[in-house]
């Protein structure tokens, strides 16, 4: 297996880096494109993302935090999902010559070999657009437990 198996996706955001990076490092703003997380998304702690309907949360730590540029989380605890413990999503941000930034996102260890994978996938696909639909309109498309069903 190697880094080019794991899942990566690239999308452009209307904001500049700096917005972006407070948006993945504000706990209060996860409920908005992802779902309701506690805790302290800054580097070094950890952050505990809850879905309706599903006991456990998961749980993230923050191993890295570079304003404006990085932030790479660990998946510490996933009851509902075991195959993702031990691997590392990873958001890079930079500057885009059109205005706004690119955003590179790599979830490391999240590739085909997992049981999980197509499920994970299909959920970066909408949770990313719709990190960048809150962060350019102010509404995303977070984890609704009344949509999956």
């Amino acid at each position: 297996m190697s880094a080019t198996d794991d899942y990566a996706k690239q999308i452009h955001l209307s904001a500049s880096p700096q917005r972006v990076f407070e948006v993945l490092t504000t706990a209060a703003e996860f409920a908005s494109w992802w779902a309701p997380a506690s805790g302290s998304a800054t580097e070094g702690s950890e952050l505990r993302i809850t879905f309706d309907g599903i006991e456990d949360p998961l749980v993230v730590r923050v191993q890295r935090a570079t304003h404006p540029s990085t932030v790479i989380w660990e998946i510490e605890a996933c009851a509902f999902l075991p195959d993702w413990v031990g691997t590392t999503p990873a958001f890079t941000l930079s500057e885009s010559d059109a205005g706004g930034c690119e955003l590179r996102f790599r979830h490391e260890g999240l590739s085909p070999q997992l049981e999980c994978y197509d499920m994970c996938r299909t959920g970066w696909d909408q949770y990313l657009p719709s990190l960048r639909d809150y962060i350019g309109t102010g509404t995303g498309n977070p984890y609704s437990r009344a949509r999956l069903g």
